[in-house]
């Protein structure tokens, strides 16, 4: 299902047959009090040791905590850096808002326009999937779990599980 850009779905899905050879799989996990979280994974071709690329997740580097304190995560980043063509290099993230921040539009605004993704931002919802395309790798990931905080600031993250998943694109006669 394709997100128009400004809206704030957690239904979105993937076509697991778009999937060719999985090249590498983790569950990236973030708890409330991992400071200056970030998850990140090389990629490398199956038949070498060579880098193609690297994926993974983590706080939102440029407006993901909320008031300067680096336990109140609002904002996380999950992406994936495709370098399998060195003169096309791609990279693509998906911005997850916490409750918090998708619930204050002056906020919400703040981590939308310094996003340069062409992907919509979502709130997380345990089984929300979806897919982010380089240009020979696909990383399909699916939200395990998550949960926010009940307490003064309410909506802030306090686990965020997904499984992601990278795929060499399927290729076509």
């Amino acid at each position: 299902e394709e997100i128009e850009e400004g809206s704030y779905s957690t239904h979105l899905s993937v076509d697991d047959s778009a999937g060719g050879i999985v090249i590498d799989e983790f569950i990236a996990n973030y708890r409330i009090g991992i400071l200056d979280y970030e998850e990140s994974h090389p990629i490398y071709a199956t038949d070498t040791t060579s880098s193609i690329g690297e994926f993974g997740m983590g706080v939102n580097p440029k407006n993901g905590i909320y008031l300067n304190d680096p336990e109140q995560v609002i904002a996380m980043d999950v992406w994936l850096f495709d370098k399998t063509d060195s003169e096309n290099l791609s990279h693509e993230t998906l911005v997850f808002l916490s409750e918090y921040a998708a619930n204050h539009p002056a906020l919400r605004e703040s981590i939308v326009d310094n996003d340069e993704s062409r992907i919509a931002p979502i709130v997380p919802e345990p089984g929300a999937r979806f897919t982010l395309e380089g240009k020979h790798l696909l990383l399909q990931c699916e939200v395990i779990d998550v949960t926010f905080s009940r307490v003064e600031p309410v909506g802030i993250f306090e686990e965020l599980e997904v499984k992601l998943t990278v795929f060499a694109k399927r290729q076509t006669a």
